[in-house]
């Protein structure tokens, strides 16, 4: 029996500040006892579930590909074409931001790429986007 791959996503610091801020407020609730600190808990911790249920379905079943030119010589500028392919029926892939990270000998490269946005893909549908590479 095949094993399916699942996704993964990882909550950056930003996220954990929320986290730690939304934590700190259930504390604050659980010791003076106040509603309206329960409240805003909840409204908290609702919000970053829900971001999560969202980030999911935006993601899943999303295919990526990417374009470099068949010929390069070094030092040229070059366009490099991302494709996203969205598999899913009903539901559409939007707000993706891509960003390729260059390294050189192990180290992020001086000079990254400008990050793609593309605000929709619709369902069974592709999109593409372009960056220059120097």
């Amino acid at each position: 029996m095949k094993r399916k791959r699942r996704g993964s996503f990882r909550v950056n610091a930003r996220g954990w500040v929320y986290l730690l801020l939304a934590v700190s407020v259930a504390f604050a609730a659980a010791f003076k006892g106040n509603n309206l600190l329960f409240a805003i808990f909840s409204v908290l911790i609702g919000l970053f579930a829900v971001s999560g249920l969202l980030t999911y379905a935006v993601a899943r079943r999303v295919r990526l590909s990417r374009a470099l030119p068949a010929a390069l010589t070094t030092g040229e500028i070059f366009t490099a074409t991302i494709q996203i392919g969205n598999a899913k029926r009903f539901f559409p892939a939007f707000c993706l931001k891509l960003q390729d990270r260059l390294t050189h000998g192990g180290r992020a490269a001086a000079l990254q790429p400008t990050p793609v946005w593309l605000p929709l893909a619709a369902p069974g549908r592709q999109a593409r986007g372009t960056y220059y590479v120097a």
